[in-house]
């Protein structure tokens, strides 16, 4: 009596299984990693405006009207683009004289010209767990 060579039905299943674990695994890694990429972009971006509001402060004396009006005097080069993982990529911009209302929840910049204080309009948490308007 010969001995077929090849794989079981069993087999084939088990190993189909584990290699689709793996590969869930390494898509939610992916996924995880490019979270944190956009998390620590936004918040770059978000410390780069503020820190060009309090020098535009220090050398005008007030803060500006906009943020626009940082790229018009050169203090940036451009409104950064936000891209958050729960809203599409923007430059959009609100701009006021109250402080953030904490359940906007826009994706966009939100800009306190009386105050110089600038945030994400966004109720959605990082991945620590602490809301976007909270940074």
């Amino acid at each position: 009596m010969s001995k077929s060579k090849g794989f079981t039905v069993l087999e084939v299943c088990i190993i189909t299984i584990i290699i689709s674990l793996v590969t869930l695994l390494i898509i939610n890694m992916y996924q995880i990693i490019i979270d944190k990429i956009e998390f620590s972009a936004a918040k770059n971006h978000l410390a780069t405006l503020q820190r060009q509001i309090w020098i535009y402060y220090s050398l005008e004396g007030n803060y500006p009207d906009s943020l626009i009006t940082l790229v018009k005097k050169g203090y940036i080069k451009e409104i950064p683009t936000l891209k958050v993982k729960y809203h599409p990529p923007t430059k959009n911009v609100i701009v006021s004289d109250q402080p953030y209302d904490e359940k906007t929840d826009l994706g966009i910049w939100y800009y306190d010209y009386k105050n110089g204080i600038v945030k994400i309009a966004c109720t959605h948490k990082d991945l620590e767990g602490v809301e976007l308007y909270k940074w």
